[in-house]
């Protein structure tokens, strides 16, 4: 529990805190590895021969709430599987008189399209700060194993592919 603790505390390690009188945000420096948009998007790329478009959508969607998301688009005939923010880490602030509280939260799109042997998915996180979007750079470690685990639990959930 604690090192889970630690790992969400890291994943916005270089997320930023809100700024309580402009909302602006701010980048945190920090001595973690980083990875960038584009780096996470080809991390989230995979393909599956021999399986359908409904069984990524349905094995997907499965696995997004086996982590804890509450998915809120599930359209097998587009492919596309969407999901509510997460609340990972919340930070809090103030002074006498004041105080702000921020939550950094992730949600996962992923786009399910065929192939001409399978289907190719690409699971596409979203986060957010304090309720504004942001691009990156992210924790390379956690953002590695957020993916790792949910390929995990998408494959966990399909049955052997056709011959």
């Amino acid at each position: 529990m604690v090192e889970s603790a630690v790992m969400l505390r890291r994943a916005f390690l270089t997320l930023s805190t809100a700024v309580a009188a402009s909302g602006a945000i701010t980048l945190l420096g920090g001595c973690a590895r980083t990875i960038t948009a584009a780096q996470v998007n080809a991390l989230g790329k995979r393909t599956y021969a021999g399986q359908t478009r409904e069984a990524l959508v349905k094995a997907s969607a499965v696995a997004l709430k086996t982590l804890g998301y509450e998915v809120v688009v599930e359209d097998a005939e587009s492919g596309v599987i969407k999901t509510a923010p997460k609340p990972l880490v919340a930070t809090a602030s103030g002074t006498a008189t004041t105080a702000i509280a921020v939550t950094n939260d992730l949600a996962w799109m992923i786009e399910v399209t065929g192939t001409s042997d399978g289907v190719a998915v690409q699971a596409t996180p979203r986060a957010s700060s304090g309720g504004q979007s942001y691009d990156g750079p992210f924790d390379a470690d956690y953002m590695e194993k957020a993916i790792i685990d949910l390929f995990k639990e998408i494959e966990s959930n399909l049955k052997p592919a056709k011959s």
